[in-house]
């Protein structure tokens, strides 16, 4: 199974950012579903990680956002 510790492992940056961020993940997470969620819960986007380290480029207004990914701890996003 998958650790605690793996669960929480996993970083996103910069944050607070404006729309670009990067997304580092365990290998094992590769191909895990994620859902990106707005304040109010409304989903923005779903897919699935293709790699480890993933750029992202979000055509999301102002806000903070969650991204949940499959297995892991969700993060916060705040977007400028």
């Amino acid at each position: 199974g998958i650790s605690e510790a793996q669960a929480s492992s996993w970083q996103l940056f910069p944050n607070p950012n404006e729309g670009p961020f990067i997304t580092m993940v365990p290998a094992a997470f590769v191909g895990a579903t994620y859902v990106l969620t707005d304040q109010v819960g409304r989903t923005v986007q779903r897919g699935q990680i293709q790699s480890s380290r993933e750029a992202w480029n979000l055509p999301a207004s102002a806000g903070w956002y969650v991204l949940e990914i499959q297995g892991l701890a969700p993060k916060k996003i705040v977007i400028h």
